[in-house]
């Protein structure tokens, strides 16, 4: 099971498991897409980046017009009462770090192909129509997608939330 980037690695883990002789039945992914949808996004500059711990933190989009940073970023999250929020600034400026970089490495990534069954349990992207829950068919000896009718990419990892998502994807 992996969540995020963590779904593209957790396909990848299976699939060389597989390969190495192990008997590897599904993946279960939460919000993770492939890799080669992101390779045609411009890597995030600066204000995407801050825009993106917002979402990662689970809160709605801002504007375009709304110039952000480091210090506006943690204030915003901690008034929302995301658990990001409490972060001290410079570990917030790592996962900022840690951000960039997973969006680099999916942009420079290949996936293996996964004989085992691949089952997706997302939600809506209407702010990113490139992300496409079919994506992993060509990845998967089997696919099935669950799109929850309400939700965002942090609900998923939520502890409340879990019993939700259980009962509307199983």
């Amino acid at each position: 099971m992996g969540w995020s980037v963590g779904g593209t690695a957790a396909v990848e883990v299976a699939a060389l498991a597989e390969t190495a002789g192990y008997d590897v039945q599904q993946v279960t992914l939460l919000d993770a897409y492939p890799a080669e949808q992101w390779q045609g996004i411009p890597e995030p500059d600066e204000q995407e980046s801050f825009r993106a711990l917002l979402r990662m933190g689970g809160l709605p989009e801002v504007s375009a017009q709304t110039v952000l940073d480091l210090p506006q970023t943690l204030e915003r999250l901690r008034d929302a009462g995301s658990a990001m929020g409490y972060l001290p600034e410079d570990k917030l400026g790592v996962c900022l770090e840690s951000m960039r970089a997973s969006a680099a490495l999916m942009r420079g990534s290949n996936h293996l192909n996964f004989g085992g069954k691949v089952v997706l349990i997302g939600v809506n992207h209407d702010d990113q129509p490139y992300l496409d829950a079919h994506g992993w068919e060509p990845h998967a000896g089997s696919f099935r997608t669950v799109t929850l009718k309400n939700g965002t990419h942090p609900d998923l990892v939520n502890p409340e939330r879990i019993p939700e998502i259980i009962a509307e994807a199983f």
